[in-house]
């Protein structure tokens, strides 16, 4: 029945899109500015909301393929739902503030948050700007979105911890994701964190010494993610602390599949013992 109800209102959903001319991520945008997407596919039988949830991320995969434009940030549950463990041990069950610098559609972030995260992040894009507010309304989460970098850097909330997926861009022949993590190293409060998926590049640049050499923080975990997950570049989860401590050597954490319990469950419990004596160093 619940499959019905997908295939439903996504159907629908695609009826909708045909209505407006453009791109296909610009009709998604209209579609969202101008409709109360529930309310498009409402009927008589009542609706369930975690399919119509389910059919708009569909959407937006269709979307963003459609017009050739890179998903990154469309990482598989698997893989999200081991970084909302890690904000949860971290922190502790507290309310945490999460901020991604490179929303685009909102999936990401999305996708991590749970009951006490409190989202924010950047997007420039109008349209995926739009975009994002949907996702968030269906999926009963709240999230503010910058739409400018300087309204960040003024803004006056600091946050627990940056997460994102870094691609291997480099500006000004500079290796763009160690830029990121020192332009924002001020925006996220001490003992804070930065949770991200990048590939191998990103230890292996010939930068990435003196990225370290910087005294405000230290690479406290890697966890190299199952290769079957990508397509391309192996991609890991690096966790760097804003500290002051040294104590402690980056602890590697290798997940061979996450269709291994046992094992998958041993990684999580070395985790929290690493971070639990790590904590009271």
């Amino acid at each position: 029945m619940a499959q019905n109800e997908f295939v439903k209102y996504y159907e629908v959903l695609m009826q909708e899109l045909g209505k407006h001319t453009g791109s296909s991520l610009e009709r998604l945008a209209l579609l969202c500015k101008n409709n109360d997407i529930k309310n498009i596919v409402r009927d008589e039988a009542g609706l369930s909301e975690d399919e119509l949830l389910k059919a708009f991320k569909f959407l937006i995969l269709a979307s963003f393929k459609a017009d050739e434009v890179s998903l990154s940030a469309l990482v598989p549950e698997s893989i999200s739902g081991l970084i909302s463990y890690l904000l949860h041990v971290i922190f502790e069950e507290k309310k945490v503030k999460v901020f991604d610098p490179f929303l685009q559609s909102g999936y990401f972030i999305n996708s991590v948050a749970f009951e006490k995260t409190e989202c924010f992040g950047l997007e420039m894009n109008e349209n995926f700007r739009a975009i994002i507010k949907t996702l968030f309304s269906l999926s009963g989460k709240g999230i503010s979105i910058f739409s400018e970098e300087k309204e960040v850097l003024a803004d006056k909330n600091l946050f627990d911890c940056l997460i994102t997926v870094f691609e291997d861009d480099f500006l000004n022949d500079e290796y763009y994701p160690y830029q990121v993590i020192n332009k924002y190293l001020g925006k996220i409060k001490d003992e804070g964190w930065f949770l991200f998926l990048a590939s191998d590049y990103f230890l292996k640049d010939e930068s990435f010494m003196s990225f370290l050499e910087n005294e405000s923080i230290k690479l406290a975990f890697l966890f190299s993610l199952p290769t079957e997950l990508f397509k391309n570049n192996r991609k890991h989860l690096i966790a760097i602390q804003k500290t002051k401590k040294t104590s402690g050597r980056l602890a590697i954490l290798d997940i061979e599949s996450f269709n291994d319990k046992k094992h998958y469950q041993e990684i999580l419990l070395e985790f929290q013992k690493i971070y639990h004596n790590m904590k009271g160093n």
